[in-house]
């Protein structure tokens, strides 16, 4: 977890913007510690966002997701599609709040942002998140969210002339 609390109530907290200030804070302690991302938590304790990712754990077959109006996380644009494909293979996603306890004794949970899709979180420090392995509702939306990526990104062919 970042050494911080995240601002959930600043002016800026809800906007896409260029101050990346937080989280460039947060992954450069993410990287002296050895980890792979920061977990931000926001001013009450609860799980915000990762420093460049969407934070999103598994319990009892449903994916619960922090609700951005109440952690100050930034909905993110593959946060997006992989609740389509989530959806889609017909797995509740409910947002809700998460404590920093909820992630660890979640039954698995990952990670999603545009450089590193969905990535499978398997471990908080030393301890491991369900049986520190990949889950199989993970592996199945990974699954889902590759397949979209390779339909919508089919390679453009230009009319003939």
């Amino acid at each position: 977890f970042a050494s911080f609390r995240r601002q959930e109530a600043a002016v800026l907290a809800s906007l896409k913007t260029l101050n990346y200030l937080e989280q460039i804070l947060a992954r450069r302690g993410a990287d002296q510690a050895g980890a792979g991302e920061a977990i931000l938590l926001n001013n009450a304790g609860l799980v915000c966002e990762g420093s460049a990712s969407n934070v999103a754990i598994v319990r009892e077959g449903r994916i619960l997701i922090p609700d951005p109006g109440r952690s100050g996380a930034l909905a993110g644009i593959t946060q997006t599609a992989v609740i389509e494909c989530a959806r889609a293979l017909r797995i509740p996603v409910l947002p809700t709040v998460l404590s920093p306890w909820d992630l660890q004794r979640a039954d698995e949970a990952f990670l999603t942002g545009s450089m590193r899709e969905i990535t499978p979180l398997v471990r908080i420090g030393q301890t491991p998140i369900g049986s520190g392995q990949p889950g199989p509702v993970t592996l199945r939306l990974a699954a889902a969210f590759r397949r979209l990526v390779q339909r919508e990104c089919r390679p453009y062919r230009y009319p003939s002339r």
